[in-house]
């Protein structure tokens, strides 16, 4: 019961103490990076499983131009908010398709509109350049005005 004793024995139990909470902290802090490096992982192989849909339709769509118009995004799937997309860039793509269309037919009808007076207007000339008396030519003057 002597009092030099004490001292020495929560001494000793004050340093196993701070050594066991060292090591706790220490096992703390690898649990602690392992949970994090696991937890990046998972999230981003499964950001890679719910994003895949939006890569195939950017794929597909930087693969459309003015002559595959009529190829179409169709995303299949659940009734989902991706499905939905793929669904309005579908319709886009059909009116885009359907303006290609029109501007077409425009310009093949306007070149074939040119192209008639055109004929005509040569035509003219050349008969007028095949026999220059006086009268022809203003006969030719007035073909070329009319048409």
């Amino acid at each position: 019961r002597s009092s030099v004793g004490a001292p020495t024995l929560y001494e000793l139990t004050d340093n196993v103490s701070d050594a066991a909470s060292k090591q706790h902290m220490y096992w703390s802090i690898a649990a602690l990076l392992v949970m994090t490096a696991g937890a990046v992982g998972v999230g981003w192989w499964i950001a890679g499983r719910v994003l895949r849909p939006v890569h195939a339709m950017t794929a597909k769509a930087r693969r459309l131009s003015e002559r595959t118009l009529h190829e179409r995004i169709a995303s299949s799937g659940p009734d989902d908010e991706l499905k939905e997309l793929g669904e309005t860039l579908d319709a886009l793509l059909a009116r885009l398709e359907k303006a290609f269309d029109s501007q077409r037919r425009f310009i093949a009808n306007a070149s074939h509109e040119l192209r008639t007076p055109l004929a005509t207007q040569r035509a003219a000339i050349q008969v007028g350049l095949d026999d220059p008396t006086p009268e022809d030519l203003v006969r030719t003057r007035q073909t070329l005005l009319d048409t």
